[in-house]
């Protein structure tokens, strides 16, 4: 009887099974065009000529067998519960101002938005979650659009795309150097080493965009930002500032816990993606601190990232 019990299960759940597997065999009742991220962000880099994509996607079938053309417009209204400004006119071009098409045989329908460098960069929040482009499905030759007209924030018939840009010294850098302590008469008291031939031992700092020729270090020679003392949080900052000629200087964080940083020679060859500083402090104790190091490219950081009021 057991037997029999089960082999009846098995039967049962083959045919369930089957059913459900045949829901993916056919097309839907309609299709549906829609934008996949409602809150995406997107970091342009001048390494990839500032331009980015973004596009609407096409739902309900297996194989997409014809042309569709998806209508948009600029929504400025979806923007007042945010806390962003709409992305100025000046600042980009689309390859087109208001379609895009869904190519048969496809499920994308994109369009180019190519920003403009010098006006865009020159602008200092342009480095900030601060400018988006809102867009909306007008129409679409598809059955339908994936939206909801009594709540159209609760659909997926828009995108409200936040833009930010990082400069080409920005990224994950690992630190190789010394810092040498000597007191008043310049006499040695110690000798702080931070460095490993093994590249990926070395510690890593995080050099990040403050505008178009400048860059904040999270750290200032051997002291990391955030470094917690007898249950004190110390902030060691330095900012670097690259002038017309490409030259390298070193500028003082006003809230940084080591403030009074002098400059002693300091450059980044950008073709190995390459900082070379070389500078000094003097300690509350009076002792000067000197740092001769490298900050050699990791990576950029660039992660998939969507923006939230929370």
């Amino acid at each position: 009887m057991r037997q029999i019990l089960l082999l009846l299960s098995a039967v049962l759940l083959t045919l369930t099974s089957c059913e459900k597997y045949e829901d993916y065999q056919y097309d839907y009742e309609y299709t549906a065009t829609y934008f996949a991220l409602q809150k995406p962000v997107r970091t342009i880099t001048q390494a990839n000529n500032m331009a980015l994509q973004v596009g609407v996607t096409i739902g309900g079938v297996r194989e997409n067998n014809q042309e569709h053309i998806v209508n948009f417009e600029i929504d400025e209204t979806l923007l007042e519960a945010t806390p962003f400004a709409l992305l100025p006119e000046a600042y980009y071009s689309l390859s087109d101002a208001n379609k895009m098409v869904i190519p048969k045989g496809e499920f994308l329908g994109l369009v180019d938005v190519d920003l403009n460098e010098e006006a865009f960069m020159a602008d200092e929040q342009a480095h900030l979650n601060h400018y988006a482009l809102p867009l909306r499905i007008t129409e679409t030759t598809a059955d339908s659009t994936l939206g909801n007209a009594e709540n159209p924030m609760a659909g997926k018939d828009y995108t409200i795309l936040v833009v930010k840009y990082i400069n080409n010294m920005h990224g994950y850098y690992y630190q190789k150097g010394n810092e040498y302590i000597t007191d008043a008469t310049g006499a040695a008291i110690d000798t702080i080493e931070y460095s490993h031939e093994e590249l990926v031992r070395n510690e890593t700092r995080m050099v990040a965009t403050g505008g178009k020729d400048s860059v904040v270090i999270n750290g200032v020679g051997s002291h990391l930002d955030g470094t917690v003392i007898d249950k004190v949080t110390y902030t060691y900052k330095m900012a670097l500032q690259r002038d017309a000629n490409g030259s390298i200087s070193i500028i003082n964080v006003a809230e940084s816990d080591i403030n009074n940083v002098e400059d002693l020679g300091s450059s980044f060859d950008l073709s190995k993606r390459l900082f070379t500083l070389h500078y000094k402090w003097i300690d509350a104790d009076g002792l000067t601190h000197t740092v001769e190091e490298e900050l050699l490219f990791r990576n950029d950081g660039i992660l998939f990232e969507e923006w939230s009021l929370e």
